[in-house]
Parts: C-alpha cells; structure tokens; sequence
C-alpha cells in the first residue's frame, strides 16, 4: 500500500460520499427499522441530513455504532393460502 493510498484512508468521510450512498437506497424499498423508506431520505436529505453526518462521524472517529443501526426485521410472508406450517 502506498503512502497516497494510506493518507486517502485516513481521511474523514464527506458528505458528498454519504449522500451519494444514501442516494442508492432504492426509493420503494421497504422501511428499515427506523421506519424509513428511501424516498424518505431522497426527498428530506436537506432537513436530516446534518443528523446522518453527525453520526457518520462519530462512528468515523470513534469506532463505535449505535448498537439500533444494524438491527434488521425479518418479515414472513406465506406463499400459499391459508398456511398452517414453517414449512
């Protein structure tokens, strides 16, 4: 690894990057456990905006993640009528 390389990784993240990130969040996909679709942060990046880059960055220089941002929900939805097993 170069030192050019090493330098770029230490750079703190910019906003720029993030909103291009939260920019590929397809609009119509379902709501995250904040409750949250894509279009969501698409249409009101300008009013929460700052929030995510707060917390962006003190992951950034931290190390540490609110414990709620990886949570995930899990929905079952049954490919038959009327199901009566896991299976």
């Amino acid at each position: 690894m170069s030192v050019e390389d090493s330098r770029r990784l230490m750079q703190s993240v910019m906003e720029e990057e993030v909103r291009h990130i939260m920019s590929q969040i397809p609009a119509d996909k379902s709501p995250g456990p904040d409750g949250f679709a894509g279009s969501f942060y698409h249409e009101y990046w300008d009013v929460v905006g700052k929030d995510i880059m707060d917390m962006v960055q003190a992951f950034w220089f931290s190390g540490k993640i609110l414990r709620n941002l990886n949570h995930t929900h899990l929905v079952l939805i049954p490919k038959v009528a009327s199901p009566r097993t896991m299976a």
